[in-house]
C-alpha cells in the first residue's frame, strides 16, 4: 500500500466518525430545577388568590417529565393519553403542554389563556407533577394535575 493512501484512509474514517456523531439525536434530560421553579410559580398564583398550594405528586411528575422529554424529541406540541402511566387519579385529571424560549414565557402563556388559568386556579386539583426539558433554546413544559 502506498504511504500516501494511509492519511486519506484515516481522513475518510475520521469524516465518517464525525458524520455519525453529528447525526445522533441526543435526548434531553428533564430539568428538575426548572420544574421546581414552575411549581413555585403555579403555587404563587394560587396562594396570591387565597387558594391552597398544590402538593408535588411523584407519579404525576414522572409522567410529566416523560411527556416533556417526548415533546422535545419530536419538536411538536401535543397532549398525551392522560391516564397512561398513572395508577390512580382520583376524580379529576388535567394536563397542560407548552413551549417558549423561557420558563417564564411558558408560565405567562398559560396564565394568559383563560382555560389554562382556570385549571391552574381550580380548587378541584390538589396535586401537580411538572416536567421541563430545555433543548436547543426551547423550554418544553408538561403539567399534570390531579384532584
Amino acid at each position: 500500500m502506498p504511504l500516501h493512501a494511509r492519511p486519506r484512509r484515516r481522513s475518510a474514517l475520521g469524516l465518517v466518525v464525525i458524520l455519525a456523531l453529528t447525526s445522533l439525536t441526543l435526548t434531553a434530560c428533564p430539568n428538575v430545577e426548572l420544574a421546581n421553579r414552575m411549581v413555585e410559580m403555579v403555587n404563587a398564583e394560587r396562594t396570591s388568590r387565597g387558594l391552597p398550594a398544590l402538593t408535588i405528586d411523584a407519579e404525576a411528575t414522572a409522567k410529566a417529565e416523560a411527556w416533556a422529554d417526548h415533546l422535545a424529541s419530536i419538536q411538536t406540541l401535543e397532549h398525551s393519553n392522560l391516564p397512561d402511566g398513572l395508577t390512580t387519579w382520583g376524580n379529576y385529571l388535567g394536563e397542560h403542554v407548552a413551549f417558549a424560549s423561557t420558563l417564564e414565557g411558558t408560565h405567562t402563556a398559560l396564565m394568559n389563556s383563560a382555560g389554562h388559568r382556570a385549571n391552574i386556579l381550580a380548587t378541584r386539583f390538589t396535586s401537580i407533577g411538572i416536567g421541563v426539558v430545555e433543548q436547543d433554546g426551547v423550554v418544553w413544559v408538561t403539567q399534570v394535575f390531579r384532584g
